[in-house]
C-alpha cells in the first residue's frame, strides 16, 4: 500500500510552481524559489520531501543564504537530511549570517537548537559525512555528535 502524505494546503500549488522554475519559466510569485528552505525552517519533512519530489531545486536558498539542508541539519531532522541528500545538495555552501555549512549548522544544532532534546544529530552528522561533507575545524556539539567526529578521526583539542 502507497504512503500518502499528510493534506497540505497549497501543495499542489508548488508542485506547479517548481515544474516552472524546473522548466525555467517565471514563477508570479518572486519567493517561490524559497519556499522549500522555509518548509525546512519549520521541520516540514513530508512538504519538502514532496517538493524534492516534484522538481524543486535542491539547492534552493531562503534567507540569508540558507538551504534545506542546513534547517534540516539544525533541527537533526535525520530523514529530511536523507531526502536533501538523495538529490545531490551542495555541502560546502555556507550560509550569510555565520558562514556555518549543514554539518555545522548541525553541530551547533545539538547543543543550541530547537529540537536538540529530541533530534537525530548523530545519525544527521554521520549522513552528511558519508555524502562528503568536509570534517569541522574543531571537535564540538552534543556527546553523540563529538562521538561521530570522534570515530571520524576528530581529537579533542589540548589546551
Amino acid at each position: 500500500m502507497k504512503r500518502q502524505l499528510p493534506s497540505c494546503p497549497n501543495l499542489d500549488q508548488l508542485k506547479h510552481q517548481a515544474r516552472d522554475l524546473v522548466n525555467g519559466h517565471k514563477v508570479g510569485d518572486k519567493d517561490a524559489v524559497r519556499r522549500m528552505a522555509h518548509a525546512a525552517r519549520n521541520n516540514e519533512s513530508a512538504v519538502v520531501r514532496a517538493m524534492l519530489k516534484s522538481g524543486w531545486p535542491v539547492d534552493s536558498r531562503g534567507q540569508e543564504n540558507v538551504t534545506p539542508l542546513h534547517w534540516a541539519a539544525f533541527h537533526g531532522n535525520y530523514e529530511m537530511v536523507k531526502a536533501n541528500l538523495s538529490f545531490d545538495p551542495p555541502l560546502e555552501v555556507t550560509d550569510a549570517d555565520f558562514n556555518g555549512t549543514p554539518l555545522g549548522w548541525a553541530v551547533h544544532g545539538s547543543e543550541e537548537g530547537w529540537y536538540r532534546q529530541n533530534g537525530d544529530y548523530g545519525g544527521t552528522v554521520e549522513a552528511l559525512i558519508a555524502a562528503g561533507a568536509r570534517l569541522p575545524e574543531r571537535l564540538g556539539g552534543s556527546e553523540a555528535v563529538r562521538e561521530v567526529l570522534r570515530r571520524h578521526g576528530m581529537k579533542e583539542e589540548s589546551n
